[in-house]
């Protein structure tokens, strides 16, 4: 835990974005990269005609991996990269629990995320563009 909360300063970025450790015990990390991908995902829905091909492509899978941590689960958000012409991880977070006040956090930040991207551009479908794997 300790080496944890040394990470942004060994990065010389913030990575961890909120964390808990009490019930529920999750941290959620992002890099300003990762960030700059949600930014790049939501302005291509808000510019893309709905019709159009590349609109398949938006939107954000989540998945969960319990067999790389003893304890817990890692959740994986992904987004497609237009730029990068590949899905590239936006945020993650390890979670104690499978049960929603664990998943919360996650997604609170994810979704919070595409509101500051999309601006005055906001509207309410782009929260549906959220899916889990």
């Amino acid at each position: 835990l300790k080496e944890l909360g040394n990470l942004s300063e060994k990065l010389g970025v913030r990575f961890v974005v909120e964390s808990s450790f009490s019930s529920p015990t999750f941290f959620v990390l992002q890099t300003p990269f990762m960030n700059t991908m949600i930014k790049e995902a939501v302005e291509d829905w808000i510019t893309q005609d709905e019709r159009s091909i590349d609109a398949s492509r938006h939107g954000f899978v989540t998945d969960g991996d319990q067999s790389f941590f003893r304890a817990g689960t890692q959740l994986t958000t992904c987004a497609f990269s237009t730029t990068l012409g590949q899905w590239v991880p936006v945020l993650y977070s390890w979670i104690s629990g499978l049960d929603a006040p664990h998943h919360r956090p996650h997604f609170r930040h994810l979704n919070q995320a595409i509101l500051h991207a999309a601006g005055t551009s906001f509207q309410a479908k782009y929260l549906t563009a959220v899916g889990c794997g």
